[in-house]
């Protein structure tokens, strides 16, 4: 009796392999196996994929900063020299500033009276000669910089700098550029936005 149940239990066995529900379950199977390795490899990819970008940033942002510093100390040590009696070597360290760095829109000396007295480069800046200084700083895609300028504790005046943002972001990363599309906000206001 065994024996026959047993060769019934083949023969059942059997019939259900070649049935349409156990090729469904098979299908079924291997579907939900599919996607889970897919879904698998897409996690693993996005997870790449972010510490990818993730690595660029802090690079970019470390870039940026340097050189932001190095422009801030090259003008900061403008300060130390005698404006009015050695106006011809400001004028060829503004000329040095400005080959050396092109995110620098101008840099000015501002006397004790907040007065431009002088500018660099003057082309274009015109205008703002003799005129108060504080009526050219708002500027929201720009970094303005003054440095207070003192002889023997006697304030003297300023220099007055500001430094285009865009510029400075193209400069510091244009690889990461052609990679990655990159956008500045401040305040809630766009102040950089790449073109990729």
């Amino acid at each position: 009796m065994s024996k026959i149940n047993l060769a019934k239990s083949k023969l059942f066995n059997l019939i259900f392999v070649k049935t349409k529900a156990f090729l469904i379950i098979i299908f079924c199977i291997f579907f939900f196996l599919s996607l889970l390795i897919s879904f698998n490899q897409k996690s693993k990819n996005t997870e790449q994929l972010m510490t990818r970008c993730e690595t660029a940033i802090i690079s970019s942002i470390r870039d940026c900063e340097i050189r932001y510093q190095s422009l801030q100390n090259t003008i900061s040590r403008l300060r130390y020299y005698d404006f009015p009696t050695k106006i011809n070597d400001w004028r060829g360290n503004m000329q040095f500033i400005s080959n050396s760095f092109e995110e620098v829109e101008y840099i000015a000396w501002v006397d004790n009276n907040f007065l431009i007295k002088e500018i660099f480069p003057i082309l274009g800046n015109e205008s703002k000669l003799n005129k108060t200084a504080s009526n050219f700083i708002i500027d929201s895609n720009s970094i303005t910089q003054w440095n207070s300028v003192t002889d023997n504790n006697y304030f003297q005046g300023f220099i007055l700098s500001s430094i285009n943002v865009s510029k400075l972001i193209n400069n510091c990363e244009k690889s990461l550029l052609e990679e990655f599309m990159i956008e500045v906000v401040k305040n809630g206001v766009i102040i950089y936005r790449s073109s990729n």
